[in-house]
């Protein structure tokens, strides 16, 4: 019963995280902000809001940091598969589209935010600010000048039409006035049913003695992705490419900033434990999985996408069953 009710959840997760993340194409379709930020700063965090709620309920309520941390690795993982899958799908759509140089150093930003947690895990670096890390503090330091970058990443052209098109497509049939509304409500289940999707995964955890990190970088990782996926894949379609890469990057990126969020609120366990092997093996492949897509958009070619794209897809899967 407890397998139904979490497959149940989380597709309600889904459809709720699609849903508010069209509210806010409509809210924003007539701003001026660049099709860049809203990819990178605005979509990718509110596509990552089941990740911020479900960590956040892990730490705070089950007091189970470590699915918190098993989460944010995981989805962050797991968005990079997905986006190689995309991109060989669209092999030739991907090498015709342009990807700012911005999210080469966001790139960057995020391997430096992995050296971070690796020197706090080998003992180097885990003072701490009253009851919060000083990792916490250094990767909101990081967060910010990543940020910056995903901010000013519009020195490529994109198709403003066709995004406009989407938006239009999106605002069919509500009435603007109540967009807010609908927004605030959406967020409010949204947040409701993340909360019971992680005490769902606490529950299968124990019932197949699972490691917390294990579940929370399969059970929640994977499925508080989807979002994140499903909009890839529209702005794919729509051939938005700068937008979409930007969207997983900067959801990659925020991710790290949930790490921060339940370390304020985790008051009974340190979310920078010593980890076990399965972090060990999902930072080794977040690492390399990370450099891949650096090397992709630095080299961007039909022979380094696909090599890269599959080295990535290979390197999943090496965490999964090595």
């Amino acid at each position: 019963m407890v397998y139904f009710a979490y497959l149940i959840v989380a597709t309600i997760v889904i459809v709720l995280s699609i849903k508010i993340s069209d509210y806010v194409d409509v809210l924003d379709k007539n701003t001026k902000l660049s099709g860049a930020f809203l990819g990178g700063i605005m979509l990718s965090g509110v596509t990552s809001l089941p990740e911020l709620f479900t960590s956040v309920s892990a730490s705070a309520l089950l007091r189970h940091p470590e699915l918190c941390v098993g989460n944010v690795l995981g989805s962050d993982l797991f968005n990079l598969v997905a986006l190689s899958v995309i991109i060989l799908l669209n092999a030739k759509r991907f090498a015709k589209g342009r990807v700012s140089k911005s999210y080469r150093h966001v790139s960057l930003i995020v391997l430096v935010i992995y050296a971070l947690l690796a020197l706090n895990y080998m003992g180097l670096v885990d003072l701490g600010i009253l009851h919060i890390s000083i990792t916490s503090v250094l990767i909101i330091l990081v967060y910010f000048i990543g940020a910056k970058y995903l901010a000013i990443a519009d020195d490529v052209e994109t198709d403003e039409e066709m995004i406009q098109y989407q938006a239009s497509k999106i605002s069919n049939g509500i009435a603007t006035e109540s967009v807010l509304a609908k927004f605030v409500l959406t967020g409010i289940a949204l947040i409701a049913f993340s909360i019971m999707m992680t005490v769902l995964t606490n529950e299968i955890s124990n019932k197949l003695e699972l490691t917390k990190y294990w579940a929370g970088a399969i059970l929640l990782g994977v499925a508080t992705s989807i979002p994140e996926v499903t909009a890839t894949l529209r702005l794919f379609r729509l051939r938005n490419i700068n937008i979409a890469v930007g969207n997983i990057i900067g959801s990659n990126l925020f991710n790290f900033l949930i790490l921060v969020v339940a370390d304020m609120v985790s008051l009974h366990k340190d979310v920078y434990v010593t980890p076990e092997f399965e972090v060990i093996k999902l930072m080794i492949a977040g690492v390399v999985a990370t450099v891949m897509l650096y090397i992709m958009l630095r080299f961007k070619n039909k022979k380094t996408q696909v090599f890269c794209s599959a080295g990535i897809i290979v390197t999943y899967l090496g965490f999964l069953f090595v």
